[in-house]
């Protein structure tokens, strides 16, 4: 397997089924365990290879020593939607890409059913991808991720994912040294509700950051459903000491999902894409600097990101 430098690849651990002889060969039926695979465009065309482990798809890339993001995503990706954003942050911020891909939707079904059944799902993957984590902190000890930064990044439903892994004690074996540079709490669809309680047990990364919207439109249809306020809207007091709270409502007014340009919609602010771009690549944001940020003013928590 030879893929070149310029073309974008992804590794792609699923919880999905996987059927080879049909079409969709990776459907939206869950199944336990961890199935591993490398999507690479070739001129224009997507590629996709079964690997035997995290660490033969690893060893195929064609560059290690990138900056690492692993990407887990929220409700209402297929597979191919998925594996289409996780190549777009590939190209779009130049590292390499983990996405941590489960089942969160079903076309044929309305929303109200496909939230809770991206919700289960979610909350089922957590034993699934504690070992994936357990495998890349190996690998990066052992110097085969390169010697460059690795960051952890959770959008919205994706978030359960991790809460439910340190709620059900599935983190001890990867939680006794800070391996990871950047942990990104991304427009968390978790409750706020005692939400310091867990983020405070966790002790792999260097740096945590709780990114959320007062005005999250998305976020907000979570509220009415579950009747529980989100962590990446309503933030409330006790916050966690170890985490650096964003307020993106100056710059992103009602929008949910800040971090990646997509087809048919509004290129993302400048700004936006200045942030991402530091934390996936292993940066600290520095709050004090008043031309980006200022104290929120949203309950004094922690620091609004300000246009360019």
């Amino acid at each position: 397997l030879k893929i070149k430098k310029e073309d974008s690849s992804v590794i792609i651990p699923t919880n999905r089924s996987f059927i080879d002889t049909a079409f969709p060969f990776l459907p939206d039926v869950y199944k336990g365990g961890v199935r591993y695979f490398l999507m690479y465009s070739d001129n224009g065309k997507w590629n996709i290879v079964r690997m035997n482990s995290l660490s033969d798809a690893v060893d195929a890339l064609p560059d290690k020593n990138k900056d690492w993001v692993v990407y887990t995503e929220g409700m209402g990706k297929l597979f191919t939607t998925g594996a289409d954003r996780a190549m777009r942050l590939s190209s779009e911020y130049e590292v390499n890409i983990i996405y941590l891909d489960y089942p969160s939707i079903k076309a044929r079904w309305r929303r109200t059913r496909n939230y809770y059944f991206s919700r289960r799902n979610a909350a089922i993957a957590h034993k699934d991808f504690a070992p994936v984590l357990d495998t890349i902190q190996m690998l990066k000890e052992q110097h085969r991720l390169g010697d460059r930064s690795l960051n952890l990044f959770f959008h919205s439903m994706g978030n359960i994912v991790l809460q439910k892994m340190v709620q059900q004690d599935k983190i001890g074996s990867f939680n006794n040294t800070a391996w990871v540079d950047n942990l990104i709490l991304n427009a968390a669809c978790v409750p706020q509700k005692n939400h310091a309680r867990w983020l405070d047990k966790i002790h792999f990364a260097k740096q945590r950051y709780v990114l959320y919207n007062p005005n999250d439109y998305t976020l907000g249809g979570a509220y009415l459903m579950s009747k529980k306020n989100q962590l990446g809207m309503k933030v409330k007091r006790p916050i966690s000491g170890k985490a650096i709270y964003i307020n993106f409502e100056t710059l992103a007014g009602k929008k949910h999902s800040n971090f990646l340009n997509l087809y048919g919609y509004p290129p993302q602010p400048k700004a936006a894409t200045r942030f991402y771009d530091l934390l996936f690549h292993g940066g600290t944001a520095n709050v004090e600097d008043t031309t980006h940020f200022r104290r929120s003013v949203y309950r004094n928590i922690g620091w609004d990101i300000l246009p360019l």
